[in-house]
């Protein structure tokens, strides 16, 4: 709970009085343009109405919807990284370092973007979660959350202090960068501001408002829910991201069980520490009665059953879209202040995301994976250099965030000035291929280091502590379910595939293939207890 003698910052969500923003940031700003890069820590393209898929007519994101119709839809959007501080670090730094390189070296701000616009001239600032262990350097101001689990009540680090901000993260993070760009008004510098939503990490606590939103709906589930995962490669059965499996009744679905009751007074009973510890009573007197109701039906169902997976799916994915629809609403609401009559043309407005989700797609949750629906991401732009309503096919990788966002600057970048890819709206490339690197394993998701190749065609995986390996015809099996790696008629595509893997690791400045794990090492992660909790480390 939030402690009842700690002060709180009351700032009640969406009452906050906007100052009028028609002359701020106007043409006074010496012909630069004031740059927003919103970002989310993780976002499942298939939540966003302008995307397709199977939730479009539940309309999750009508301010994105809105937004991408003002500008530029970028369809084919990737990350490169299965961590999303390392693929901050791509956007911030353009460099694309490995787990053993960053925990070395930390985040390299030499050269990072907010560093650049400072020098020229640009007013910069950060708000929202901050990954990193070093506090944000090169940002006039920044006001950030270190903790993930810190969803309601945050505790707000900024340069001047610290202090507990009254409400749901998402929103709070919204009301701080909007309060911040009002203050502009007394500065005629540009400015360049980034925002990081957390509030789609697990375990998807949506805010009060939006906790009964969906109830009468029963979602559409992926045709792959059920799977069983015999055409892959066996990380895909070792892992431990499943909904039915590993999603906790208590502090991931929040639902009490039968042990967890006492008497006839049954409330909200989570284990300890949880991120409702930090609801005050007032909070956590409506969450129950909002959650409640909804948990009546699970006690009827045999948790093992085909019909416990449905059931969790449906809990999981509804909170995850709760949690899209917050953050929605809020890019709506800064999107509003920079975007009113009259200054239409000062700004640009980036929306992306550092990873993609799995949305029950092979019966998981989460990312990590080089799977398309971790390594999609949204990319939507507006500003006078795009048209509006576009559609675009142009294939997009995380690293180009960094140079497109700097040719907004009127000074040249250090890398040579203008980076035409994400501007040349019209461009038709989808044949850019994309090096992928997952680089934490063990850890709670299980999920095999791996790296890969994604070409327009196929996908190359190669599951290097186990010496394992996966092909996929995405033309032929868009849901990546049969490996045909081992097919005879194969080889040859497996040869030309494998060159180009190792070229593109040689050109991101890694070494040859990496060479298996002992064979005890490997034993212990697939052999008759692997899926026990009992783990040791690796070299």
């Amino acid at each position: 709970m939030v402690e009842k003698n700690k002060p709180l910052i009351h700032l009640k969500t969406h009452n906050i009085f906007i100052l009028s923003v028609y002359f701020i940031l106007g043409v006074s700003l010496y012909g630069k343009k004031n740059v927003f890069l919103c970002l989310s820590q993780t976002h499942a393209i298939s939540s966003i109405t302008s995307y397709g898929g199977r939730y479009q007519e539940f309309n999750v994101t009508p301010h994105l919807d809105r937004i991408a119709a003002d500008g530029v839809l970028f369809k084919n959007a990737f990350t490169s990284q299965g961590s999303a501080k390392l693929t901050l670090a791509t956007i911030l730094t353009r460099t694309e370092p490995t787990h053993a390189k960053f925990d070395t070296n930390g985040l390299d701000d030499t050269q990072s973007i907010q560093r650049l616009f400072q020098r020229d001239g640009y007013q910069t600032a950060f708000f929202g979660k901050w990954p990193f262990e070093n506090l944000p350097k090169n940002f006039d101001y920044w006001e950030i959350s270190t903790a993930t689990d810190q969803i309601y009540n945050p505790e707000i680090i900024s340069p001047h202090s610290t202090y507990e901000i009254e409400g749901h993260a998402t929103d709070v993070i919204t009301d701080r960068a909007i309060s911040w760009i009002n203050q502009q008004t007394k500065t005629e510098k540009p400015i360049f501001i980034i925002t990081l939503f957390h509030g789609t990490l697990k375990p998807w606590i949506p805010p009060i408002r939006f906790l009964e939103l969906y109830n009468d709906r029963l979602l559409p589930e992926p045709k792959t829910l059920k799977t069983d995962y015999l055409s892959k490669a066996p990380p895909s059965r070792y892992q431990e991201v499943e909904i039915l499996r590993n999603l906790d009744l208590a502090s991931d679905l929040f639902v009490e069980t039968d042990e967890e009751s006492e008497g006839d007074d049954k409330s909200l009973n989570l284990a300890k520490p949880s991120p409702f510890d930090r609801l005050n009573d007032e909070q956590l007197s409506a969450w129950q009665l909002g959650i409640r109701p909804q948990n009546e039906a699970f006690t009827r169902i045999n948790q093992d059953s085909a019909e416990a997976l449905n059931w969790k799916y449906q809990r999981f994915v509804k909170n995850y879209l709760r949690c899209v629809h917050a953050i929605d609403e809020n890019i709506g609401r800064l999107y509003d202040i920079i975007m009113q009559e009259n200054i239409t043309n000062n700004w640009t407005f980036m929306y992306s995301a550092c990873q993609g989700n799995f949305l029950g797609e092979n019966g998981w949750f989460g990312g990590n994976w080089i799977y398309e629906p971790a390594i999609r991401i949204p990319l939507i732009i507006t500003g006078d250099k795009y048209p509006k309503n576009k559609k675009s096919d142009f294939t997009i990788h995380l690293a180009d965030i960094y140079p497109t966002l700097l040719t907004y600057k009127s000074s040249k970048t250090s890398d040579g000035g203008n980076f035409p890819i994400m501007l040349d709206t019209n461009g038709s490339d989808t044949t850019k291929n994309l090096y992928f690197e997952h680089s934490i394993f063990p850890d709670i998701s299980m999920v095999a280091k791996h790296y890969g190749i994604r070409t327009a065609r196929h996908k190359l995986i190669h599951y290097h502590q186990f010496d394992e390996w996966e092909l996929f015809d995405l033309g032929e099996d868009p849901d990546e379910q049969n490996n045909i790696f081992e097919r005879t008629e194969n080889e040859s595509l497996v040869n030309d595939l494998t060159k180009l893997l190792l070229f593109e690791r040689r050109k991101q400045g890694y070494d040859n293939f990496k060479e298996p794990m002992p064979e005890e090492w490997r034993r212990i992660y697939r052999g008759p207890n692997a899926r026990k909790k009992e783990r040791i480390g690796q070299p």
